[in-house]
Order: structure tokens, then C-alpha cells, then sequence
């Protein structure tokens, strides 16, 4: 996940093994997948400080668009600040555009990205 020489990448969205300083430096953020007793599809979102491990949110849903993210951000947002950065998986609820103009409008100074697994 690192460079050759040790340093990482960040800035817009790359990868990086920058660890969270204090708390609300960065917040990441995820997908757990589950099935419900019928076979149906559960995910939960899980928000969590890096720093503190502190679980900031856990929303669970049949599905997940930009928009629902959002809503879960903006409300975890009015209660602590935004972070200073997001750090995430691929997944094509995080990367949206709608995500991206989110970060910047709100002040969240970087998003950076984790190889999956």
C-alpha cells in the first residue's frame, strides 16, 4: 500500500498509510454485508474514528445511494465538525461526484483511498 520510498499519496483521492493524529483527523468508512433471516440483503454503514476507533455511525439499510451516505455525514458532521479527512475502499457510493463536491463544500481537506480487502 506504500511508496517505494515510504512516503504515501493523498490530496483528492489516493492512497494513504498517513495515520490519524488527534480526534475527528480522520474519520473512515465502510460497508459490512449480511443477509436478514428471509435472505435479504442487509448493509450497514459504519463510520468510525481512526484515532479513537470510536464508531461515530451505524446505519443499516437493504441499499445505499450517495445521497443516503451523505445524510448520515451531514448529521455526523453537525454533531462533531468535519473531519479532516475520509479515508475509504472504492466502493461507488464513496467515490461519486456527489460525494466529492460534499467534501469539498463542507471543508474536508482530503479523501483518501484503501486497497480492498
Amino acid at each position: 500500500m506504500g511508496l517505494p520510498d515510504g512516503g504515501s499519496l493523498s490530496g483528492d483521492v489516493g492512497i494513504s498509510e498517513r495515520k490519524a493524529e488527534p480526534i475527528n483527523d480522520v474519520w473512515c468508512w465502510d460497508f459490512i454485508h449480511d443477509r436478514d433471516e428471509r435472505g435479504r440483503l442487509l448493509r450497514w454503514l459504519v463510520v468510525e474514528d481512526e484515532f479513537t476507533r470510536e464508531r461515530l455511525a451505524v446505519e443499516v439499510r437493504r441499499s445505499f445511494k450517495a445521497r443516503d451516505v451523505l445524510d448520515v455525514l451531514s448529521e455526523l458532521m453537525l454533531i462533531r465538525g468535519a473531519p479532516g479527512g475520509i479515508r475509504s475502499d472504492n466502493g461507488p457510493e464513496f467515490i461519486a461526484r456527489a460525494i466529492r463536491r460534499f467534501m469539498e463544500q463542507t471543508g474536508v481537506a482530503r479523501m483518501d483511498r484503501i486497497e480492498d480487502g
